[in-house]
């Protein structure tokens, strides 16, 4: 794939076919592991706050440093 757009687009359906694999995957286990639903919603909401601050650094990283073709 030399196509930066199509480099996108599967990125992106990567992120959304995790992340709807744990919505699925996550419950079930955690029933089985006793968790109770404040801790398996933090584990939810652990992974949203990650996400919202690795993607703001890799923003600035990225108009930082820009491409290195």
């Amino acid at each position: 794939m030399s196509n930066p757009t199509a480099w996108l687009k599967f990125g992106l359906f990567a992120v959304g076919l995790g992340q709807s694999f744990a919505f699925v995957l996550v419950p079930p286990l955690a029933r089985d592991l006793g968790l109770s639903v404040i801790e398996t919603s933090t584990i939810f909401s652990i992974s949203a706050v990650a996400w919202a601050i690795t993607s703001a650094s890799w923003g600035r990283a990225s108009d930082k440093y820009g491409r290195r073709n």
